[in-house]
């Protein structure tokens, strides 16, 4: 994925003191790196699902795919509450962050203004709620 390759060159070239998004142990690194690599390939994908439900004509395929969908962030809410929260890797805000916040929110509007499917809220990601006088919330910010 591109985005995250440049993304942790700018991390640590350009500002390796300032505010830095990734943990600082090795090992802390590679969970986070995990965690993007889980979330946008392979089982628990955030990314593919949503447009491939947005172009799929068969309506069963449509569904199938939305449930592939809410397994992954049923997944996603079970990584937040398993690193404390309330970010992907608990209290550091990563580029794990960063780089699924976007897919976490896309399918609320997306899915539901075109194809008519609704994405439950999930109180582990504080997503799926309207509430546009709250602050942002971590882990994906209301939507």
């Amino acid at each position: 994925m591109f985005f995250a390759h440049y993304s942790y060159w700018v991390d640590e070239t350009l500002a390796p003191n300032v505010n830095p998004l990734q943990p600082s142990s090795a090992e802390g690194k590679a969970a986070m790196k995990a965690l993007i690599e889980k979330y946008t390939s392979g089982q628990f994908d955030l990314v593919a699902p949503m447009y491939k439900i947005l172009v799929e004509e068969n309506a069963e395929k449509q569904q199938e795919l939305f449930s592939s969908l809410l397994a992954a962030y049923e997944e996603l809410g079970r990584d937040v509450t398993k690193s404390g929260g309330p970010f992907l890797l608990g209290q550091q805000f990563t580029l794990a962050d960063v780089a699924l916040i976007p897919f976490v929110q896309r399918p609320f509007v997306l899915l539901d203004h075109y194809k008519g499917l609704k994405v439950p809220h999930n109180d582990q990601l504080k997503v799926g709620r309207h509430d546009s006088s709250a602050q942002p919330q971590p882990a994906a910010a209301h939507c």
